[in-house]
């Protein structure tokens, strides 16, 4: 497994590609939108969100969509554990990249 990059939307370094990778904590897909149009909405894969509305939902959510938004994943173990893993301080990459293997081996 090759290094980490920082997701645009959580800042988190959990995106394994440096382009259109999508981030397993805030479901953000880098598509390259960047800081100096984080408030467009873009067409592509994080429509209808601007990076903006996406870091703010996340703020509040854990994830990039809004509350009501049929697309927001459910609440399991695993994203519970991958929350409280994202949220420590520092960032524990190790502690990342076990959730990580494990949630592959789980969802094939």
């Amino acid at each position: 497994m090759g290094g980490f990059y920082h997701c645009p939307c959580c800042g988190l370094p959990t995106l394994e590609d440096d382009w259109f990778d999508t981030c397993m904590v805030c479901q953000w897909e880098d598509d390259g939108q960047s800081d100096e149009t984080a408030s467009r909405v873009e067409l592509g894969p994080n429509a209808p969100y601007s990076l903006a509305a996406a870091r703010a939902n996340h703020a509040d959510y854990g994830h990039m969509y809004a509350r009501d938004d049929p697309k927001a994943p459910p609440s399991d173990a695993m994203r519970d554990r991958l929350l409280a893993i994202a949220r420590a301080v520092p960032f524990d990459t190790a502690a990342y990249a076990a959730w990580l293997a494990e949630w592959r081996d789980w969802s094939c």
